[in-house]
């Protein structure tokens, strides 16, 4: 295993002496309802340690918070002194100090240790650290330094050249990590510092931990045109092992993490880094080239991170490809009660690569095409869903055909309001329909208690019967006349939204017969209680009731006194 020496000690005065492939614990394997296989899991951070690996990093979120304790679970068997942990705090959770100290102490519950080697401020961009400064967790973490509970204090970023320089050049950190790799070289507006970066931390003397060297997996797996220059001078080497060695041959490199997920990848790596071999002028060409066809391939900026599962409560951006036969249809609310609260959508806000902004209609076509202006060799020239139907509040830019990324070209700029008007008009009764629920909703609160399930019985059944023979001439009716409108309508999407307005009208007549039906049992009930009013009325009339002897009052049913 090939490793790296430090400048720097560690808190007690050690040399540090790290593995020059770290083991990123954000991509453990997996079961089919999303938890951490945690037995494959094991067995490969075991394999990986005994191969020579030293380094394990994970984070408060990742795996929806299940890594930290499963990591802790797993390095409570290994002699503590044999590795170095490293874990981070993720900024966009703590709008106060006192937040980010609960977190801070809930992940060493978690991990089960004393002290974290190489603790880090998550995802980092200029806004979230001046922020974290200004709230003083930077320089309460410096304290937790000097006390010992960490030994190494840096920062991982995503965030352009500029933006990563004000962060490195404020701190006297102890390390930083980027993420960098071939094809994230140049200095992008949105997020990646690329080789100006990368320099930075030579210029600084920072040590620098390299984060999404395969970009997600999108280096592990190339296509044909692009892998073409590599399997010229190494037709074995896996597409991965050059990402990595290209990544691992900068001298300030200290550590280049990789999520391994699966016992063929860790294979791979260990291979990789058990024999490394720096890449030479003729692979760094080699190198150039595959990532100039990949550029005119790839436009987008998603890494696969995952960040936004974690951040949605909702589940929405979910890999439900298990479920074909069944799957969950949901509605996105851009996390309105978060909104309420002037904050971003949680998606949007755990992005660490700006792929998801969020803002004013106006101001996010604007963004979408200053950069589609600033990269037209990037971006398609289009933004997709200024104009589609009449124009929408999700927009996407995008480096290859949007019909390639599953979104449908022929939508036109009409409005899908438009669409279903006509529709609607077949089925009239879509609009009365909720004065009918709701007042039948009433009568049955007010009167429940009212009722008598064996006195108004015969009545209920007869007006259930009368009820669901109405409703079924209704439905039919209606059912007919939507369909002989769609019929005549040629245009598919007007057809389609027709459907959509049928099975909504079917759904509401099913909601007005429970409706009609609980309008029955309240008459029902009203006539019996009617009857037994007169009934009582007429006993009455005929003898007065006297209070019982020593009563000085009557008593109502809850014990209440009259």
């Amino acid at each position: 295993m090939e490793y790296r020496d430090w400048t720097k000690k560690d808190g007690i005065g050690r040399d540090i002496s790290t593995s020059l492939l770290g083991y990123g614990c954000m991509r453990f394997p997996t079961l089919p309802d999303g938890r951490i296989d945690e037995v494959r899991a094991e067995k490969l951070l075991n394999t990986a340690r005994e191969a020579g690996v030293n380094y394990f990093d994970t984070a408060f979120p990742y795996h929806g918070g299940e890594s930290e304790p499963f990591v802790g679970r797993v390095i409570a068997k290994w002699p503590r002194e044999s590795f170095y942990l490293a874990t981070k705090l993720p900024l966009w959770s703590c709008k106060t100090l006192d937040e980010a100290k609960d977190i801070f102490e809930k992940q060493f519950e978690r991990l089960g240790v004393d002290y974290i080697d190489f603790y880090l401020l998550h995802s980092l961009h200029k806004a979230r650290y001046d922020a974290a400064k200004e709230m003083g967790i930077v320089d309460w973490l410096w304290e937790q330094k000097a006390a010992g509970r960490i030994r190494n204090f840096g920062f991982s970023c995503h965030d352009n050249a500029a933006g990563f320089e004000h962060i490195l050049r404020d701190q006297p950190w102890d390390f930083c990590q980027l993420q960098y790799n071939y094809l994230d070289t140049d200095d992008r507006a949105e997020e990646i510092a690329g080789d100006r970066g990368y320099a930075l931390t030579e210029e600084l003397n920072v040590p620098l931990i390299i984060m999404e060297p395969i970009k997600g997996g999108t280096l592990a797996q190339l296509p044909p045109d692009a892998a073409a220059p590599l399997n010229a001078l190494d037709a074995d080497a896996s597409a991965a092992s050059w990402a990595l060695r290209w990544a691992a041959s900068h001298k300030n490199v200290k550590v280049v993490l990789s999520g391994m997920s699966a016992e063929d990848q860790l294979d791979d790596n260990l291979a990789t880094f058990g024999d490394f071999r720096p890449m030479t002028d003729a692979e760094n060409a080699a190198i150039r080239q595959t990532a100039d066809v990949l550029r005119s391939h790839i436009k987008i900026g998603c890494t696969g991170c995952r960040y936004c599962m974690v951040a949605c409560p909702f589940n929405i951006p979910g890999y439900t490809y298990d479920r074909a036969l069944n799957p969950l249809v949901q509605k996105c609310t851009l996390c309105h009660p978060r909104l309420q609260e002037g904050k971003l959508p949680g998606c949007v806000e755990a992005c660490p690569t700006g792929a998801l902004v969020f803002g004013k209609r106006k101001d996010l076509v604007k963004i979408a095409w200053d950069r589609i202006t600033a990269h037209p060799e990037r971006y398609q020239n289009h933004v997709y869903g200024e104009h589609e139907m009449g124009g929408t509040a999700w927009m996407t830019i995008s480096g290859a055909e949007f019909k390639e990324v599953g979104l449908n070209e022929d939508l036109g700029t009409k409005a899908a309001g438009e669409y279903t008007a006509g529709a609607l008009g077949a089925v009239p009764m879509v609009v009365g329909i909720w004065p009918v629920l709701l007042g039948g909703a009433y009568a049955i609160t007010k009167r429940k208690e009212q009722i008598a399930k064996e006195e108004h019985n015969d009545a209920v059944n007869a007006a259930v019967a009368r009820t669901e023979e109405e409703a079924a001439k209704k439905l039919q009716a209606s059912l007919d006349k939507a369909a002989k409108e769609a019929a005549k309508e040629k245009d598919r999407a007007v057809a389609d939204e027709v459907k959509k307005a049928v099975a909504e009208a079917e759904e509401a007549l099913r909601a007005q017969l429970e409706a009609e039906k609980a309008e029955a049992v309240a008459k029902a009930a009203e006539e019996a209680a009617a009857k037994a009013a007169e009934e009582a009325a007429a006993k009455a009339a005929a003898k007065p009731s006297k209070p019982e002897k020593g009563k000085k009052g009557k008593h109502d049913t809850n014990g209440g006194e009259a």
